[in-house]
């Protein structure tokens, strides 16, 4: 029967646990063994030595190579401390040298400098002399009037200041002082009698405000309202009255006192109708306006309700140590503001010692004027003798100059010839470079013949017995990482194709028995050379993942793409054997015969057809192909009939 469902193709395998992280080690020289420190299982750590070859003939040539360095380093060092002892005094030299020149130089610079202000003065120069005698004089001016000021005493408008300032700290120290001895006397009867009627005060006017909110807020009363509507009525009844007693009056004559009487009354009850139902209106609606200016007034009642009783229970409280604290240190301010305030009303009455502060200053002032216009005066017109003066000042400067080049070659020329010996320095360091060179290749060696523990982990296969034959880059141990685990699986030369990164996997093994995981192909096939290894971050090992485009002839080709699995949970051991199935692909609402209903011969593919109780050939084209199931792509419909084989 030709059916439509679902289909897998899969391909299933063996696979073996083993770990993520796995590292083949090896020597990088051949050898004989000498140690095999690990056995299959043992736990490792990071940097132990696992094996090594015979290093005793190498160790023998380091030490020989060792001594030698040594003795080479010695030889530099002793022709190192004659160079600089023979050099120490020369190099002094020429450094005091180099100073003498430079403050020579520094000196003509100088010299130089004030002969050409002296013949021919710059208008800045000029200009800033002028600046400097009017500041002079400006001083002069200054402290001349500080002087008459300090004489004639404080000007009244200063002293009433500071009398005002002495008068205000006294008062301030009074205040001070009188609140202290309120405090240590305690609440007074007066003071919490008004608080308290205060208090009260504002209780009443609360219960009004809260009153006069909640009617607004709630709405009249159906007795309010009936009230209200019982007014209107007694006003209208008074309203026919009125007119009914106007019109038997008026009728008489309109003239009369008395009629006029009747309209006033008539007026009067008309004004009272009016009211009443103003009232009864204002009870059925309610202005929001009234509403909020209820509301403003209940709110501010409440406030001044809270703020009345906290006047009334701080009327009522005894002062606490640290007010009568902060009060005793108020009054220490206070009075310290008053002696200052004193002292610099005091200070304004000129002392003996301030006029003759202020008639030094004055004579200090007019020496710096006098100072500044000399020296004005002789920048616009130097005099013959010092222009000559500095003329040979610049001509001794220069002398000095010549003769500080003249010692600088001297010593640079004795400096050049004590260097003689640095020829000899440099060939004792290159044999040193030489002799250290030797010494780091006999190390580097050491290391090529020693296998350390590139990580933590277990070994997983360790070979060779210590006086064994060993090749360079054969592997020897082999390291694995059991924290992280996986498996790779073999998968038929043929299948290798169909596998690709990402397709899931179901995974089976005894050690979960009853169960079924899942997992995903996380890696294909790769491939592991010598080459590639040798570029390992760990001396003597190489990582299971390296691989290589197009191996060379002989390099092993690792076959097995690797499954990552979800663990139903810990157990799991490397070694360990599980049944693998990855799902290739899947299809659903296909058409499905079953697999023993296809028939291939020469190949063309076909099927028998039930045609009425007739077997009719049909070719298909067929897509999935399991044991039990195969897709038809093409040359069947849903519900017909085939003849299967053993059937």
């Amino acid at each position: 029967m030709v059916t439509k469902g679902s289909i897998v193709d899969s391909i299933k395998a063996l696979g073996r646990v083993v770990a993520v992280q796995q590292q083949d080690l090896y020597f990088r020289v051949p050898g004989n063994l000498q140690t095999m420190n690990v056995q299959v299982g043992q736990k490792v750590t990071k940097g132990e030595l696992l094996a090594s070859l015979d290093t005793s003939t190498l160790r023998r040539q380091l030490a020989r190579d060792q001594a030698a360095l040594d003795a080479q380093k010695l030889s530099l060092q002793e022709a190192q401390a004659q160079l600089a002892a023979a050099n120490l005094g020369l190099k002094d030299n020429v450094e005091e040298a180099q100073a003498n020149l430079r403050a020579a130089q520094a000196a003509y610079n100088t010299a130089v400098s004030r002969l050409q202000v002296l013949e021919q003065p710059s208008s800045s120069d000029v200009a800033k002399a002028k600046a400097a005698v009017d500041a002079a004089n400006q001083a002069v001016n200054a402290a001349k009037l500080h002087l008459q000021q300090v004489q004639a005493g404080p000007a009244p408008a200063d002293a009433q200041k500071a009398q005002a300032a002495v008068v205000s700290a006294q008062a301030a120290l009074t205040l001070a002082q009188q609140h202290l001895v309120t405090l240590e006397a305690g609440p007074q009867p007066q003071d919490v009698a008004i608080a308290q009627a205060k208090m009260q005060a504002a209780q009443a006017a609360f219960t009004a405000a809260k009153a006069q909110y909640e009617a607004f807020k709630n709405g009249p009363t159906p007795a309010e309202i009936q009230k209200a509507q019982l007014a209107v009525q007694q006003a209208k009844d008074a309203l026919y009255a009125a007119q009914t007693k106007r019109d038997a009056v008026c009728g008489q004559g309109r003239t009369s006192a008395n009629c006029k009487a009747a309209n006033a009354a008539v007026d009067s009850a008309q004004t009272n109708l009016d009211a009443a139902n103003q009232a009864l209106a204002q009870l059925n609606q309610v202005l929001p306006t009234d509403a909020a200016q209820a509301q403003a007034t209940y709110q501010q009642a409440q406030a001044n309700l809270a703020a009345a009783e906290a006047a009334y229970q701080a009327a009522v409280a005894k002062a606490s140590p640290t007010d009568i604290a902060n009060a005793q240190a108020n009054i220490v301010a206070a009075q310290a503001a008053l002696q200052q305030a004193k002292a610099n009303q005091a200070a304004l009455t000129p002392t003996s010692a301030a006029i003759a502060q202020a008639q030094q200053a004055v004579a200090s002032a007019g020496a710096a004027a006098e100072s500044a216009l000399v020296q004005y005066n002789s920048l616009l017109h130097p005099s013959v003798a010092a222009v000559n003066q500095q003329k040979n000042g610049v001509i001794q400067a220069a002398a000095a100059v010549t003769v500080a080049q003249a010692q600088l070659s001297k010593a640079e020329q004795q400096l050049t010839q004590g260097n003689t010996n640095a020829i000899n320095l440099q060939i004792y360091q290159k044999k040193v470079e030489e002799a250290q060179l030797q010494v780091d290749q006999d190390n580097a060696q050491l290391q090529q013949m020693e296998v350390t523990a590139p990580f933590d982990g277990v070994v997983v296969m360790a070979q060779g017995q210590p006086g064994d034959q060993v090749n360079a880059y054969t592997a020897v141990v082999t390291v694995a990482n059991p924290t992280q685990l996986e498996l790779a699986i073999s998968v038929p030369q043929t299948s290798l194709s169909q596998v690709a990164v990402g397709q899931k996997a179901t995974i089976k093994m005894d050690i979960f028995p009853k169960k079924t995981f899942t997992g995903v192909v996380s890696a294909l096939p790769s491939v592991n050379t010598a080459a590639s290894s040798s570029s390992s971050s760990s001396p003597g090992g190489s990582s299971s993942s390296s691989s290589s485009s197009t191996p060379p002839p002989g390099t092993a080709i690792d076959q097995s793409p690797r499954v990552t699995p979800q663990w139903p949970g810990p157990g799991a051991q490397i070694g360990e054997l599980a049944s693998v199935t990855i799902v290739i692909q899947k299809k659903s609402n296909v058409l499905l015969i079953p697999t023993g209903a296809v028939n291939t011969i020469n190949g063309r593919t076909f099927v028998l057809l039930d045609d009425g109780g007739r077997q009719k050939p049909v070719d298909i084209q067929i897509g999935i192909q399991t044991d039990q199931e195969t897709e038809v792509v093409s040359g069947l419909k849903e519900g017909q009939r085939v003849f299967a084989r053993n059937i």
